[in-house]
């Protein structure tokens, strides 16, 4: 019997960035909706972004990845995390010498070490980050990702992305919020939390007389009973309520409308040693001078006790398919929580705003699985955002000890997982699944990273694989982890499946001693970064079918940031002196007399203009068989084009490819103006004809609205060729909102026009002069008020200032507060919401064939780019 042979992951040591400090514990590395990557280690967070928009503003032409970190706070003013020690604790240990380990372990507060790597008692155990989870799109300041942080101390602090300020801020501390909620309950939930410990603690044992054998020197006093009874009393409460107070692991689910459609929310479930309580934090408000709502509702929606089954170590809410940017309606989600003991449970939670007279739901664990071996479970993940979540190919992934198993969620006495295997040589650190839910990538302490299908659990990819000699130059790449297996402890897939993102920790190093020469060994721990190409986008036309098939199934371009940063890197590693070609010494000669090899002349082709190229082609190829068989509904957003503006805007092409890439962009701007203009202005005229009004009355108290509809009929005017269904768009609005001299002008054109196209003249000539139309200037610049003649992509006032045409309304910009756009840089003009009621071109009167998306209860001023549809920040000036 013969087996597939197993593909090579290529790793690359020396493409890894160092990270300050290491993760305490395995699995602090996380994408976000929004591209933004999350690496925690003891004393920050690290926080990657590719383009921030934001940091061009002060540095035009910056790197094109910025770091950005959380910080411990130096002094919190009034927190109750970590718990207090009670006072009468004191009587306990009140003969202990002050540096032995009991006196450390209940004083913190008198400890001194602040290193997290000293493996010492003496350490500040709560002064160090454990983990951070990313929020779902809308949780942060204009439609970002909000970041909330873990300590070691169960302190979770929610952080927003930055501004102009370029400085995480902390905005609320949650753990607050669980400690008033404990508290106002006595740190009472159920029945079972009432039970007392009867037994001494060990540090009233400790601390009781033994006789005098040490000498009068370290004598000690005797305990009152009374006050021993008491003091024991008060270390079991002391106890649960840092039971109950801790939080292990947190969990965040997407954006969701409930089922009245009333509200939007998210859920939170904060799970520990005891409990795992679930949070609503409401869709916030971040519109300049109304009122922030509170973030996380009064009291958990819901709780779940979780004492019996073991401590919570890692939790996870099922995964639901997307469509487009809107929220989905659900009366309940799924929550999956992996405990130390080797359990898995799963609940259903529902979905509310909050709790009925703030007294929480217990809701009761609908399915236990026990993981193979009873190993602590690591790892988790609940189907995926291409299932949805009534779709029998809805499993539960399960990383346990050095195992992974698959379980089907539909058979609810199921005792046997469908598929398992042993995965690595140690325990797994590192599991997630590709945007299909079809894959699972693994990682763990033995240093390697391997790829599996999910049904039958076949190795893929292994980045410990032998490489095969081929003749593929894909296969033939140098894998350094052969020679360098670092334990791996994080792994995090991007939103679009494009690449990897693995943290190793590094051995302490060894130094030579100054005076004596020997080698000295560090004593910190420190880690290490490396962004790693997904296995099937390793070729372009694999790369091709994978973006494309996302793009049909999630219908959005706003987490497509990691394939434009994938695409960076390979163009980064194309065009430089150091890029993945063959490293020899004769090649790198080559390289630098301006002699390329075979391979070289290859590899010149970066992969991102094949995407480009191929999305292009797919649209246009679509558009021409949608126009001879279009039955006049609304054509769907043109995807394809945005993803490629998007690739093409943020990538810097060689020298020889600038002319090409600036006709590429003009194209699709062109086009892209053209669909939305067309859309606007047939949503108005449907608008106008749903209040029976004229177009003139229509917008007869809004002049900014009429300018605006103008505009786009001028844009769409200048077309060529121009369609009849357009030509006779442009004319209605001409004739109900220009005046009657540009209105003769604007038939005359169309009578030239249509004359011209009736003479029988090669289409190969140029059209006759009488066939230019030019519209009138309808707007004055800003800045010196001069008038601004019409130009299709360029505007130029009459004092030769350029000016930025709002993506919106389609007017030039004229004030400095803007919606600038996080993918392609473009900016859209401040929207007056002051009459009531939003301007016609934000296309909120559309009727929504799709009944699940969620009603304007979500739409809170999420705006989003209309040529490369990612989400825009408000900035103020």
């Amino acid at each position: 019997m013969t087996t597939d042979p197993v593909a090579l992951l290529p790793t690359d040591v020396e493409s890894r960035e160092r990270i300050p400090g290491s993760p305490l514990v395995p699995g602090g590395v996380s994408w976000s909706e929004d591209g933004r990557l999350a690496v925690v280690s003891d004393s920050s967070v690290l926080v990657a972004t590719f383009r921030s928009r934001e940091l061009e503003m002060f540095q035009p032409g910056g790197p094109a990845v910025s770091k950005d970190f959380v910080f411990l706070p130096e002094h919190p003013v009034n927190e109750h995390v970590p718990v207090a020690i009670p006072p009468v604790i004191e009587s306990l240990d009140s003969g202990l010498p002050r540096a032995s380990t009991t006196y450390f372990l209940l004083n913190e507060g008198d400890r001194h070490q602040h290193n997290p790597k000293e493996l010492s008692l003496s350490k500040n155990t709560g002064a160090a980050f454990i983990a951070a989870v990313w929020g779902p799109r809308g949780s942060g300041p204009s439609s970002s990702c909000a970041l909330l942080a873990i300590t070691a101390s169960s302190r979770l602090s929610l952080h927003f992305p930055p501004s102009f300020h370029m400085n995480w801020n902390e905005v609320a501390v949650f753990s607050e919020d669980l400690f008033k909620f404990f508290e106002s309950k006595s740190f009472r939930l159920g029945p079972s939390h009432d039970e007392r410990l009867n037994t001494p603690p060990p540090s009233t044992a400790m601390a009781a007389p033994r006789g005098d054998k040490s000498g009068k020197k370290n004598k000690k006093r005797k305990m009152d009973p009374a006050d021993g009874y008491l003091a024991m009393n008060s270390v079991a409460e002391y106890t649960h309520r840092c039971a109950m107070m801790s939080t292990l692991t947190v969990a965040w689910s997407p954006f969701m409308v409930t089922a009245d459609k009333q509200s939007t929310t998210s859920l939170i479930a904060f799970s520990g040693r005891k409990v795992s309580t679930i949070w609503a934090y409401a869709y916030p408000s971040f519109v300049a001078g109304q009122h922030v709502e509170p973030f996380l509702s009064s009291a958990p929606a819901a709780w779940i006790d979780t004492e019996k089954y073991g401590w919570v170590s890692t939790s996870t809410w099922q995964q639901m398919h997307r469509h487009g940017t809107a929220y989905a309606t659900r009366g309940d989600l799924g929550l999956a929580l992996g405990t130390s003991e080797g359990n898995v449970l799963i609940a259903t939670v529902p979905v509310r705003v909050s709790a009925t007279d703030d007294s929480p739901q217990e809701l009761a664990v609908d399915r236990v699985i026990v993981s193979p071996h009873s190993q602590p479970v690591f790892g988790l993940c609940m189907g995926s955002r291409w299932t949805f979540s009534n779709s029998p190919t809805n499993g539960l992934i399960v990383a346990s000890g050095s195992t992974i198993s698959v379980w089907n969620l539909k058979k609810k006495k199921q005792a046997q997982p469908n598929a398992k295997w042993k995965a690595h040589d140690g325990n797994v650190t590192g599991l997630d699944t590709n945007y299909f839910g079809d894959t699972i990538i693994s990682a763990a302490v033995d240093g390697t990273i391997k790829v599996w299908e999910k049904t039958t659990g076949k190795l893929l990819h292994s980045s410990d694989a032998t490489p095969t000699d081929d003749g593929n130059s894909e296969d033939t790449v140098i894998s350094t982890s052969t020679t360098s297996k670092y334990p791996v402890f994080g792994l995090a897939m991007s939103p679009s499946s494009a690449q990897l993102a693995c943290v190793f920790i590094i051995p302490p190093a060894s130094r030579p001693n100054r005076k004596s020469q020997a080698d000295v060994s560090y004593s910190r721990v420190s880690s290490s970064l490396e962004y790693i190409p997904s296995p099937w986008v390793k070729t372009p036309d694999q790369l091709v079918d994978v973006v494309c098939r996302i793009l049909d199934e999630s219908q959005s371009v706003s987490s497509f940031m990691d394939v434009v940063w994938f695409c960076y890197n390979d163009n980064a590693a194309v065009m430089s002196l150091n890029g993945s070609t063959d490293l020899a010494i004769p090649a790198l000669l080559n390289k630098i007399n301006g002699e390329p090899s075979d391979s070289e002349v290859l590899a010149r082709q970066p992969i991102y203009l094949h995407l480009c190229e191929e999305l292009e082609k797919r649209y246009y190829e679509s558009t021409q068989a949608s126009s001879s068989t279009a039955n006049g509904g609304r054509p769907p957003i043109p995807l394809y084009l945005q993803a490629s503006l998007l690739l093409r805007s943020a990538i810097t092409p060689a020298e020889h490819q600038i002319a090409a890439q600036n006709a590429a962009l003009a194209k699709i701007r062109r086009t892209l103006s053209v669909y939305w203009a067309e859309r606007c202005l047939t949503a108005l005229v449907a608008a106008s004809k749903k209040a029976e009004k004229s177009l003139r009355d229509y917008l007869e108290s809004s002049t900014s609205e009429k300018t605006s509809a103008l505009v786009m009929a001028d844009f769409l005017s200048v077309q060529d060729p121009l369609a009849q269904r357009s030509e006779a768009l442009v004319t209605h609005i001409y004739d109900q909102l220009d005046s009657p001299v540009h209105v003769a002008t604007w038939i005359a054109h169309v009578k030239t026009k249509a004359n011209a196209s009736t003479e029988d003249q090669p289409a190969e000539e140029p059209a006759v002069a009488g066939a230019v139309y030019t519209p009138p200037s309808r707007e004055t610049c800003f800045i010196c008020e001069k008038s601004v003649p019409f130009g299709e992509l360029e505007i130029v006032c009459g004092s030769g200032h350029t000016l930025e045409r709002c993506f919106l309304s389609f007017c030039c910009i004229s004030a400095m507060d803007v919606w600038k756009c996080m993918g392609c840089g473009v900016s859209a003009s401040e929207i007056d919401l002051s009459s009531g009621t939003s301007p016609f071109y934000l296309l909120d009167l559309e009727e929504r064939d799709d009944k699940e998306i969620a009603t304007p209860a979500a739409s809170r001023m999420k705006i989003i780019c209309r040529l490369c549809g990612s989400y825009c920040s408000f900035s103020k000036y």
